[in-house]
């Protein structure tokens, strides 16, 4: 029969505690924010305003001849996209971010590209940015900015700036 330290086993337990109520947590974090992040406020999730969703209520409210006007009016960020970790990058200071490959100081990467968001209409990819123009606001029921992960796990691998997702009417 093997002893065991009581201090340890009770550090061990105390662990495990510390980790279920940090799940636990967490959980509910996500349970009150709702499916898309609303705030459990009163207000249901279809109505709110989100940063990542334009309705066709605040697209007429732009005043803009097509959707890729529109967009830069109220959020320009979709069409920059998300580049965090995207191939790309320069640093804070504007200089071109480089390493090495496996280790290897012979192999450098240099990142000085940016990566076109991707669009897409009722679930096709479009050609790119300039397809927003010619879509006009009154056919548009919702707009949705995918951030780079999310649209890459939505949509694929050639998503990794992010995607813009257009719904229409009809």
């Amino acid at each position: 029969m093997s002893k065991h330290n009581p201090s340890m086993i009770t550090l061990a337990i105390a662990g495990r505690a510390l980790v279920g109520a940090i799940a636990i947590a967490s959980l509910a974090g996500c349970a009150s924010s709702g499916a898309n992040g609303a705030a459990a406020s009163g207000r249901s999730a279809s109505t709110q305003s989100s940063r990542y969703v334009l309705t066709a209520t605040e697209l007429e409210g732009a005043q803009a001849d097509n959707l890729y006007d529109a967009i830069q009016k109220l959020r320009p960020d979709y069409l920059r996209g998300d580049q965090t970790g995207v191939v790309g990058q320069t640093d804070a200071t504007g200089a071109r971010v480089s390493g090495s490959l496996g280790g290897q100081s012979n192999v450098t990467l240099v990142h000085d590209a940016v990566v076109p968001v991707s669009v897409y209409r009722n679930g096709v990819r479009l050609g790119g940015l300039d397809d927003l123009r010619h879509i006009t606001i009154d056919e548009v029921k919702e707009v949705r900015f995918l951030k780079a992960a999310d649209a890459i796990i939505r949509l694929g691998t050639e998503n990794g700036a992010g995607a813009i997702v257009v719904t229409t009417k009809q």
